[in-house]
């Protein structure tokens, strides 16, 4: 009773908190399947995907190559680990850019990092695939046709950027909002077009992406 009253209290204490994910799991001392290792990272992996339905991409291609070796612990492990990542990844801190934009934060600020790279808050949350903020960028406004300059050897939008990484979910968010798909940019001395730099990266998702949205082959 003592521990079903703690996981109530707390869920109910993070239920308010942005960028938080409550997991809980129950062993049963009358059935010895329930207290393994594998039962428990399924129950929980169980709940993650009811919260972010998504993160089955980090189940599918292992299953259909691993098949029944998938539910060993050390493979629910990886994945357990991946999800958890990507979770943490998506959300990005949203509450905090929230705080700061509110406090007056410069949305289109382009920043200076290290090694001369000078670039904005909306490229910087598409390069790390911050979904959660730069929604919230982009409803406030952010330029989506900005460009940033990264080490010295490139320099172009936030849409390239994706592009370039295979990054199918962020490169869709900005094509929603306006950004410019035909956008060339310049990387280690040469210009290239979207198209080329998704099939640089091998990406086939993101080049069927762009072939659908018109752009050429032979552009150059």
């Amino acid at each position: 009773m003592i521990s079903i009253f703690l996981a109530e209290e707390l869920e109910r204490a993070t239920t308010d908190i942005p960028d938080t994910y409550f997991l809980q799991y129950f062993c049963d001392s009358r059935r010895d399947e329930c207290n393994t290792g594998v039962a428990i990272l399924r129950g929980l992996l169980f709940q993650l995907l009811q919260l972010q339905p998504k993160l089955i991409d980090y189940i599918l291609p292992r299953f259909e190559v691993e098949k029944s070796s998938l539910f060993t612990l050390e493979t629910l492990w990886k994945i357990f680990e991946a999800m958890i990542c990507d979770a943490m990844r998506s959300t990005g801190h949203e509450s905090l850019v929230r705080l700061l934009l509110e406090n007056g934060a410069e949305i289109n600020l382009t920043g200076e990092l290290e090694r001369g790279s000078r670039v904005t808050a909306l490229f910087c949350a598409a390069a790390r695939g911050h979904i959660a903020v730069l929604q919230l960028l982009l409803k406030k406004g952010a330029n989506v046709h900005d460009e940033s300059e990264t080490l010295g050897y490139f320099r172009g939008t936030a849409l390239v950027w994706a592009v370039g990484k295979g990054d199918k979910d962020v490169a869709l968010l900005l094509i929603e909002n306006k950004a410019n798909w035909q956008a060339k940019c310049e990387f280690d001395g040469l210009t290239l077009t979207m198209l080329m730099m998704a099939a640089i990266g091998g990406n086939v998702a993101i080049v069927q992406l762009l072939l659908r949205k018109g752009a050429k082959i032979d552009e150059d």
